[in-house]
């Protein structure tokens, strides 16, 4: 949350080194690729670890968000239907299927953020990732695309919670 991506890695990756079955760790692993932009890296490590745990959702919408930044498109589609037909739901889901929308109609995204706003976390630190981290990860998903008004009315609203 602090944006030390690099140090949360190196967590995550030894959590995984004691346990590879932690999923939480895998997804956490993933999204901070993501957010050093080793995108290729995530995209390969996403599917490795889809091997492991098949139809996982959450790390279905991990890989969705790595082949989309990738570059595929459409292969970043067809792992977000996936992640959203998987069973359960979550935040991070609606965040990767707003951010592969995101060059499409406004309202298809939009009303994918603000369902990730409203999904109800699964993470055992619900009261992080609830309200208003995911208002800031939203915000920094549309600077990543250089969409920077829609990122600020995101950064105020994390403000305001």
């Amino acid at each position: 949350h602090e944006g030390l991506h690099e140090s949360a890695l190196r967590l995550f990756t030894r959590a995984l080194r004691e346990d590879r079955s932690r999923i939480p760790a895998w997804i956490g692993q993933l999204q901070m690729l993501l957010e050093l932009r080793e995108d290729i890296e995530a995209r390969l490590w996403s599917a490795k670890t889809l091997e492991l745990f098949k139809g996982n959702g959450d790390l279905l919408a991990c890989q969705a968000q790595a082949n989309l930044r990738a570059g595929d498109r459409s292969a970043a589609l067809a792992q977000s239907d996936l992640s959203l037909r998987a069973q359960g739901s979550s935040p991070l889901r609606w965040i990767a299927r707003g951010e592969v929308l995101l060059d499409g109609p406004r309202s298809l995204s939009d009303e994918c953020f603000e369902k990730a706003a409203s999904e109800p976390s699964v993470t055992p630190h619900a009261d992080c990732d609830q309200d208003w981290f995911i208002q800031v990860r939203i915000a920094r998903i549309y600077l990543r695309h250089r969409r920077p008004a829609p990122a600020a009315a995101c950064a105020a609203a994390a403000t305001r919670l």
